[in-house]
């Protein structure tokens, strides 16, 4: 799946923090594997595979697999990888449990879970709630952007988001499987607009108000 830049800055910003040095790497949702190869060159990675549904011209160093993660058992044998990241791509699965599930499975015990997505309980969803309108990242027409405060207009894509989740939630569902959150952090997503721009980044500075976000999970 793609991701917004300012989403790629802070995952290689939280890979730094923590030193992450990982012999065998995962990335589920690998999209055209651009930016998985990015994540590999950082955390020094000699085996670098990737899994995608629909993946598109991925490159030939990542051992690439098709498969659904929404219901498909991933074709990889159990605590094999050191390092699995799943970037932008729980809100694109009707329920996140076989993807995480699978990472659980997949990783060695101590090995890590690197996974970002939008934020249900973002500051912008809870205004635009206040208000009577649609949150942000729900998509209920393929054809037109409806609910919003600048009225019905017609899309120019469609990002396909079936399930939104907020920290409490995403980090619940981690600790189901058997993962401890490690870090969490809060994506600024910069905008035209300065008055806003500047209240996105003044509130997410709190994780559970930010668009985005990074969360940093370790096997136990």
């Amino acid at each position: 799946m793609s991701s917004p830049e300012p989403t790629r800055v802070e995952v290689l910003r939280v890979l730094r923090k923590h030193k992450v040095i990982a012999a065998k790497y995962l990335d589920m949702g690998c999209g055209d594997g651009s930016f998985t190869l990015e994540i590999a060159k950082i955390v020094k990675a000699e085996e670098v595979y990737g899994v995608d549904k629909e993946p598109r011209g991925v490159p030939k160093p990542i051992k690439l697999l098709t498969c659904d993660l929404a219901v498909e058992r991933v074709p990889l044998p159990s605590n094999y990888f050191d390092l699995i990241t799943a970037i932008e791509v729980l809100e694109h699965l009707p329920y996140g449990d076989n993807l995480v599930a699978e990472a659980s499975r997949l990783l060695k015990r101590g090995g890590l879970f690197l996974l970002t997505t939008p934020n249900l309980a973002s500051w912008i969803n809870r205004v635009l709630l206040l208000f009577g309108y649609q949150v942000m990242h729900v998509e209920p027409s393929r054809l037109y952007h409806i609910g919003l405060p600048l009225g019905v207009r017609r899309r120019q894509s469609y990002a396909g988001h079936l399930m939104l989740y907020t920290l409490r939630g995403l980090t619940d569902m981690l600790k189901v499987y058997g993962f401890d959150v490690i870090d969490k952090k809060g994506v600024h997503w910069p905008v035209k607009n300065k008055l806003l721009s500047y209240l996105d980044r003044f509130f997410s500075k709190r994780t559970s108000l930010a668009q985005d976000l990074v969360i940093l999970a370790r096997k136990l």
